[in-house]
């Protein structure tokens, strides 16, 4: 290897003056990009975000945890993913500002904030299966229609009064079978 060459990324190189290219590197010239964070009132961090992708961001009440990020990509940690995760699959949040540190919240602390599941009763899983459930055959038996734009046509045609007498009739009856077959699928406990 020659006076003016160096070994850079595992090949050899030589400066176009015939220098070491490698002399002209200033660590000071670096870009760097600064990560945000945004907390709520209960030092959640609620949202995070790198002046790379996002240089226009509105920074009002923002925190910068540094302006030395080393990526152009957002980090809550020196060497940490990037872009992480700040919630669960729950919507609990991972991390807590506190004193000047990001700090990750214990199994314990999410396990305490995780909300109850919802169960619903069967009066309310019969309301959204007549909402949209295609369970009655209208106009024809080979189209089907939710038991609530069935109970929508039925109530339009009984207000236009006795020429649509018997379609009201046959959709009420359509309607009641309709709410059964439901019924049957989410019976009361």
């Amino acid at each position: 290897m020659g006076e003016n060459e160096t070994i850079y990324d595992g090949e050899i190189v030589e400066g176009t003056d015939g220098s070491n290219p490698l002399d002209d590197y200033n660590p000071d010239a670096r870009v760097y990009y600064g990560y945000y964070i945004l907390i709520d009132g209960a030092d959640n961090i609620i949202a995070g975000w790198s002046n790379g992708p996002q240089p226009d961001r509105d920074t009002t009440g923002a925190i910068l945890l540094t302006d030395k990020g080393g990526g152009y990509q957002f980090r809550l940690f020196p060497d940490g993913e990037e872009n992480p995760a700040l919630t669960d699959f729950n919507g609990v949040y991972l991390y807590r500002y506190v004193n000047g540190e990001v700090i990750a919240k214990t199994a314990g602390e999410i396990a305490a904030e995780t909300p109850e599941p919802h169960v619903s009763t069967p009066v309310e899983l019969r309301e959204r299966a007549y909402e949209a459930l295609p369970v009655v055959p209208w106009p024809d038996a080979e189209t089907l229609i939710t038991v609530d734009m069935a109970v929508k046509i039925c109530t339009s045609y009984f207000f236009e009064g006795e020429s649509k007498a018997d379609k009201v009739a046959a959709l009420e009856g359509l309607i009641h079978d309709a709410k059964e077959q439901i019924r049957k699928q989410y019976p009361d406990e």
